[in-house]
């Protein structure tokens, strides 16, 4: 990257171009000698040693004579911007081949040397451009492959998830089939429950259900009638509550039911020359005893 000129340099360098300004120096000297300053540049900045071109130019002065230039490249030391401490920097200069005498260059080339030189840079590089090509190819292969190896097992992921996909559509087809069916026993259950529910009002049957450790499941209205339970009470065991009348040995008659599963009725006259019926049968689900059912029906007495 060009960074500053001195003199008159106008003769070796080309005529801007429209379009975005560069420093690169391949792109502000003249085509003739680009090949020879970066050539002149690459071995200095290699080598670490100055480097004359001799005879990389010709032009006419002012008078018409054709002269001969030559090119000197060299490091020096300088300053830079926003840099601590010193940096090194590359000169190209051109000399009048008439003018100058000390060529005190450390290395010097004539015109066919010049040649040579950039004939066996162009070599290096045009080697170490095809091994560079040749890496990125196996790297290119490589990746194609890895890339095909991910591809496949892209697809048959794709497989599995699309066989998954229908596996759970059908388990989601058998899924609504069955809600379907519990919705349909739903409603079934609900418009059977209505009904004993309605039932058991309109025989006004006292009626109370205990599961296996003998607390309350449900009861209906009429219960009240004998026991103070209110709906509050469902999950109580029985034998917290009290009752209306003296039930003598009830308790121990439900104990029996609940453990033997055989049903007992008995008769108990109350107060107010009243005379009731109580039915102690199991809650048996299929062939397992799951509580009991306590009925009370009040009996006509005669005479």
């Amino acid at each position: 990257m060009l960074i500053y000129t001195y003199g008159d340099a106008s003769q070796f360098t080309a005529k801007i171009q429209a379009g975005h300004v560069t420093n690169d120096i391949a792109d502000i000297l003249n085509p003739e000698i680009v090949s020879q300053a970066i050539s002149a540049t690459h071995q200095t900045v290699r080598e670490g040693k100055s480097v004359l071109f001799k005879h990389v130019y010709e032009a006419e002065d002012d008078e018409g004579v054709i002269e001969s230039w030559s090119l000197k490249c060299f490091t020096f030391k300088s300053k830079a911007p926003s840099v601590e401490g010193d940096v090194d920097l590359v000169a190209l200069s051109f000399l009048r081949d008439k003018e100058f005498v000390s060529r005190d260059a450390e290395v010097e080339y004539d015109v066919d040397q010049q040649v040579k030189n950039r004939i066996a840079e162009l070599d290096i590089s045009l080697v170490e451009c095809q091994r560079l090509y040749r890496e990125t190819l196996e790297d290119l292969d490589s990746t194609r492959e890895e890339l095909q190896s991910s591809n496949e097992e892209l697809m048959a992921a794709n497989e599995e998830l699309q066989s998954t996909n229908e596996e759970l559509q059908s388990v989601n087809e058998e899924l609504y089939t069955v809600n379907s069916e519990y919705q349909q026993k739903i409603v079934e259950l609900t418009s059977i429950n209505n009904d004993l529910e309605n039932l058991l009002k309109a025989t006004r049957l006292a009626v109370i259900f205990l599961d296996k450790d003998l607390r309350i499941r449900r009861f209906t209205d009429a219960v009240k009638e004998y026991i103070n339970v209110i709906d509050f009470d469902v999950e109580r065991l029985l034998f917290d509550l009290t009752f209306k009348y003296d039930f003598e040995g009830l308790n121990e008659m439900i104990e029996r039911v609940n453990t033997t599963g055989k049903t007992t009725l008995k008769n108990f006259d109350l107060v107010d020359n009243k005379r009731v019926e109580i039915s102690i049968t199991p809650y048996q689900l299929e062939t397992q005893n799951n509580g009991v059912v306590i009925s009370i029906r009040e009996l006509l007495i005669s005479g």
